[in-house]
């Protein structure tokens, strides 16, 4: 999706009937209600009136406006500077899932020699606001945004390995609508690699590392990738409110800072989706029928399963999603079983059994990308 000058305006809180958006910020269209403003990607112009508007000197207004360089050598520009972020890069293979559906980090505090490691330490020098870019299987596959400081938390129960203390970092993903292929921009990002705790090698291919903070110019490379949308709002839930710090700075020098409260307009990541998936069946496997039982509020466990992967540009819709205990869980995502388009499973007995509608362009991409590469040959 495009920026707009509207959604500028409702980001930085700007009181504007009419509001344009170039990103070089020197040609527009006309404004033609007021106040009015021009916008380019660092600021903004507001005209509080047609006439001001008219006679201004630095419009050139014909059919369109012409800025000669650009709004923001206006007087009267406002520049905005949001919050400085730093940026961060974790490898999650395994874990991704689980961290993911979650929403979290984990890394514990010791390995198996009771000694401390350099990239698990780093996640206490997580700050809110902060960006993290997950990488699965040679793609960065979304970016999360830091919503506090790490805390002590035990080993989740999804994870085999390490021991069992270690610290949690509350996260909200932003799923990439493209993943990036790491090989396919190697080339530009390998003049980025710091020389020291670098997250790749020079081949492209990762270190054995957890987490690692970036360098500026690696991290603005790789957020250009996202939709500055969805990395604006940090709810989930459509109508749900959220204060935004930001930081006004002036021509002459002067700065403010301000708190504004914005109302969620995109739904970035749906887990209740999730939840109500599980719910419509019960919290019942699809495929074996099996409910577990457990001491949580609803009083059973399932797990929802995206037929085809989040981070292979699947959708977060109902008709991606099922309902499924944890071994059957386990068996779609790694390609042990599969389903035909008549709900029948592939690589062992049984059927889907469902009362939703199922997108089968997921299901045969599920069976020609995830199931076949485990086939015998």
């Amino acid at each position: 999706m495009s920026i707009t000058g509207k959604f500028l305006a409702q980001k930085w809180n700007v009181n504007s009937k009419h509001s344009l958006y170039k990103k070089e910020g020197n040609w527009y269209h006309i404004i033609e209600d007021f106040p009015g403003a021009y916008f380019d990607g660092n600021g903004y112009v507001i005209f509080d009136s047609k006439s001001e508007y008219d006679n201004n000197p630095y419009l050139q207004i014909g059919e369109t406006v012409h800025v000669k360089n650009g709004i923001s050598k206006m007087p009267n520009y406002i520049r905005v500077i949001e919050k400085g972020v730093n940026y961060w890069w974790v490898n999650q293979g395994r874990t991704w899932e689980h961290e993911y559906n979650g929403g979290f980090l984990w890394a514990p505090y010791k390995n198996s020699a009771g000694r401390p490691c350099w990239h698990w330490d780093t996640m206490d020098e997580l700050q809110k606001g902060d960006y993290v870019f997950s990488y699965v299987r040679g793609q960065i596959v979304s970016v999360s945004k830091v919503k506090g400081p790490t805390y002590k938390s035990q080993k989740p129960k999804e994870f085999s390995d390490w021991s069992r203390d270690g610290r949690r970092c509350d996260v909200v993903y932003k799923i990439a609508n493209t993943p990036i292929v790491i090989m396919d921009h190697l080339d530009t990002i390998k003049s980025f690699l710091p020389t020291e705790h670098s997250p790749l090698q020079k081949n492209g291919l990762a270190n054995q590392i957890y987490l690692v903070q970036l360098n500026e110019e690696l991290g603005e490379y790789l957020i250009n990738f996202f939709d500055e949308r969805t990395l604006f709002y940090d709810n989930a839930q459509i109508g749900q409110t959220e204060d935004v710090e930001q930081v006004i700075l002036k021509d002459d020098g002067e700065s403010k800072r301000r708190t504004i409260t914005v109302v969620v307009t995109r739904v970035v990541r749906d887990t209740q989706l999730s939840k109500d998936i599980k719910r419509k069946y019960d919290y019942s496997c699809q495929i074996c029928g099996l409910v577990i039982k457990t001491n949580t509020k609803s009083g059973k466990y399932a797990e929802a399963a995206h037929i085809k992967p989040l981070e292979k540009d699947g959708d977060d819709k109902e008709n991606n999603i099922i309902c499924l205990c944890p071994n059957h869980h386990t068996m779609l995502d790694y390609g042990s079983i599969s389903i035909n388009d008549d709900y029948t499973l592939l690589g062992a007995d049984g059927e889907l059994h469902t009362n939703h509608r199922i997108n089968k362009d997921n299901l045969k991409y599920h069976r020609d990308n995830i199931y076949s590469k485990n086939e015998p040959h």
